[in-house]
């Protein structure tokens, strides 16, 4: 694991085309400019760890570049990825706004940039900006909705379901055509994806494989490329005809 790097700024909020993406979008100019002075931006190597669960909150991280896997552990110890971060994304704003400590761990799985932006000056940008606030209770909204029909995966869903709906959630989130079919356009390893689907890596593994068999998917190291997203529709109960 490699040490952060960059400690400063690398250019202004204002110019910083990775926050429109986000909840800073809306943001007014003297918050802005509150936000500029108070940020601290690192760039981290994959396997670095933002926060983890269950420490004290002290900052919301803002993500420049890279992906970032955020994950929990179960009852049983076992760490299950609640979902990815990318450019845009901003962490631990549950957090912040309750002042408990985090509920999860924010991992890097590629190398990237991010921002540290301190409690206070976040909470004071969502007083000073309506827009920020509306943007932030969105987001939240999202994210409870998303584990909502999480919860319904994993209770009714086979191991095998779950790991159709996964690939699918990745392919139209991160998926790229090319002409033998869907490339999910990141490299998560054999663990990372059966923290997301909620089973054992040698489970995770056997599945692939099957549908590696199938002609549904093939692999290539760490890359996924879905063959038939529709017969993998089919497999994950989905009715509609896939479309990214």
């Amino acid at each position: 694991m490699r040490r952060p790097t960059g400690n400063g700024k690398l250019e202004s909020c204002e110019a910083c085309m990775t926050r429109l993406k986000g909840v800073f979008a809306c943001v007014s100019a003297p918050a802005l400019a509150d936000l500029d002075h108070a940020k601290v931006t690192h760039h981290y190597g994959r396997g670095h760890v933002l926060h983890y669960e269950g420490n004290p909150v002290a900052t919301v991280v803002c993500i420049r570049s890279g992906r970032v896997k955020v994950h929990s552990c179960t009852p049983r110890d076992r760490p299950h990825i609640l979902y990815l971060a990318g450019p845009g994304d901003v962490l631990g704003v549950e957090s912040a706004l309750t002042g408990r400590h985090h509920a999860s761990t924010a991992e890097m799985i590629e190398d990237g940039s991010v921002c540290h932006i301190d409690r206070g000056t976040f909470l004071r940008t969502l007083d000073q900006s309506p827009a920020a606030l509306r943007s932030v209770t969105k987001l939240l909204a999202e994210q409870l909705l998303r584990s909502e029909a999480e919860r319904a995966e994993l209770a009714g869903g086979s191991v095998g379901e779950r790991m159709a709906l996964t690939l699918l959630s990745l392919a139209r989130k991160y998926g790229e055509p090319t002409e033998n079919g869907i490339r999910i356009g990141l490299t998560l390893s054999r663990d990372d994806i059966a923290e997301m689907v909620g089973t054992t890596p040698e489970t995770a593994i056997r599945q692939l494989s099957e549908l590696r068999r199938e002609g549904i998917i093939a692999t290539r190291g760490r890359v996924i490329l879905i063959e038939h997203p529709t017969r993998l529709a089919r497999l994950a109960r989905i009715q509609e005809r896939f479309v990214l």
